[in-house]
């Protein structure tokens, strides 16, 4: 990210002793990155609060940015690209469900 730079990019990298020990790693973490979307498809005979479907839109759009795993040799890569704006927009309403789920949690007994 440079001076002008409008993305955030993030990497997480895993070393192994060998490569014959990173393969599975990066096969598994590539099947549940696949699998991630039908995750959140959740179960269709449970009604969905307003909340719980704000929230799966924004791990869509989360998701949306993470590249494919990447192996070469003995490390496993997990990239992910985001617009700067796009990613403060998530940013600020997962702040906002927060804000408004603490507002309905019991607050403690005083004495």
């Amino acid at each position: 990210m440079g001076e002008n730079g409008s993305n955030q990019v993030m990497k997480l990298s895993a070393f192994f002793t060998s490569k014959e020990k990173a393969a599975p790693m990066a096969q598994q973490a590539q099947g549940m990155l696949a699998m991630a979307p039908m995750m959140l498809a959740g179960d269709p005979t449970k009604p969905q609060t307003e909340e719980d479907k704000a929230m799966k839109a924004l791990l869509g759009e989360f998701l949306a940015g993470v590249q494919p795993v990447e192996a070469a040799g003995n490390q496993v890569t997990l990239t992910a690209k985001w617009d700067t704006l796009k990613l403060f927009g998530m940013l600020e309403k997962i702040i906002a469900i927060g804000a408004a789920k603490t507002k309905t949690v019991p607050q403690p007994l005083t004495k």
